[in-house]
């Protein structure tokens, strides 16, 4: 199985993308990141399986890594798309097509794998993504729960 897994948008402001999301679409996002993060993540979760997730940075920023690739590119072109994600049941046979090695990524709520490309080319080639044990799934119902209750009106701490 493949298929879209989300979109990611970079932004300069986060409160002024997700205010634009919600006066030109109907969009909810709902914040993400973890308080220690530099960079502050929401997510814009759909009727399916697939998402918006929109990136900003909230902090001053290292010398190099994806903060800093993030900084340069957002200072040179403002919002823009910054990549994408395509789903796999199989992510043993995406690293073995593409060549790439396999990271492991234990959140609070979601476990999964990637197989990302070559730096040079992260925002021109997708990555692709396992989720384990059904916690992309269930995570994503949770937002969509809270983005929904936040369009009718309802606030979530």
């Amino acid at each position: 199985m493949l298929e879209i897994d989300h979109v990611i948008l970079a932004v300069p402001s986060m409160d002024e993308a997700l205010g634009w999301l919600a006066e030109e679409y109907g969009l909810v996002g709902i914040a993400t990141s973890a308080d220690e993060s530099p960079i502050e993540t929401a997510i814009v979760p759909f009727e399916n399986s697939q998402y918006l997730e929109v990136l900003a940075l909230k902090s001053s920023v290292e010398e190099s890594g994806p903060t800093a690739r993030l900084a340069r590119r957002l200072s040179r072109k403002g919002p823009h798309f910054w990549g994408f994600a395509i789903r796999t049941s199989d992510i043993a046979l995406a690293a073995a097509r593409t060549g790439r090695p396999i990271s492991s990524f234990e959140g609070r709520r979601v476990r999964s794998r990637t197989v990302r490309p070559p730096e040079d080319l992260a925002n021109q080639l997708p990555f692709f993504i396992e989720y384990l044990d059904g916690t992309g799934d269930a995570y994503l119902e949770g937002l969509r729960e809270r983005s929904a209750g936040e369009r009718m009106g309802l606030r979530f701490a």
